[in-house]
């Protein structure tokens, strides 16, 4: 996790996701995360933004 921030029942995140696929693949997916909250704490909406940020082979 590379950045996380909480207000009241909103929350943001910003985080890379390394993968190796099956093949051998390398992946690298940076995502930027922003959720709000119900009165009961479960995550009501969520919205996500990826992008590819994979080094060149």
């Amino acid at each position: 996790m590379r950045e996380a921030l909480v207000d009241g029942h909103s929350a943001a995140a910003r985080f890379t996701l390394h993968a190796v696929l099956r093949k051998g693949r390398r992946l690298s997916t940076q995502v930027h995360l922003f959720a709000e909250y119900g009165q009961d704490g479960r995550i009501h909406r969520v919205h996500g933004v990826t992008r590819d940020v994979t080094a060149p082979s």
